[in-house]
């Protein structure tokens, strides 16, 4: 059986990511997370050929959780690279960002998002919403290997 990751976490926010971490940890819907925190380790992460990076003998992610608000402003082009990349456009990407704007919404579903999800400001709600956000993708929502051979 080959190694599983269940979330790739992008997000820049190490407060963010610590509450996203600690909600799908809390509802148990992520044994196995990875947490990048920007476009380098993503890249490195996905196209690289380092120790930190995808190994050909894992199964995909089941889930990458994109954050669209990063210093070098390059997450729209992380998610262009992967839904442009014939293995790795099969697998969904949720963008998770504190933006409710019109074009960001619009650019990101023009690059291939499959959902975009404007994170709540108060604990409780962003709780809640990573725990549904999680129930959906990862225990709800099926995936198929057969779709990248």
């Amino acid at each position: 059986m080959n190694p599983t990751i269940d979330v790739v976490l992008i997000e820049e926010n190490i407060r963010d990511a610590e509450l996203t971490i600690r909600a799908l940890t809390k509802y148990s819907l992520a044994d196995k997370l990875i947490h990048l925190k920007n476009r380098k380790e993503a890249t490195d992460f996905f196209f690289g050929t380092g120790e930190k990076s995808l190994s050909p003998i894992m199964d995909l992610p089941k889930l990458i959780m994109l954050d669209l608000k990063m210093e070098d402003g390059n997450a729209l082009k992380i998610l262009s690279e992967l839904k442009s990349h014939d293995v790795l456009k099969v697998i969904p990407v949720v963008v998770l960002t504190a933006s409710p704007d019109d074009p960001d919404i619009a650019n990101s579903y023009r690059l291939g998002a499959n959902s975009y999800i404007v994170k709540p400001t108060a604990f409780s709600d962003f709780l809640a919403t990573i725990s549904e956000l999680g129930l959906y993708w990862l225990l709800l929502n099926k995936t198929s290997q057969q779709a990248v051979d």
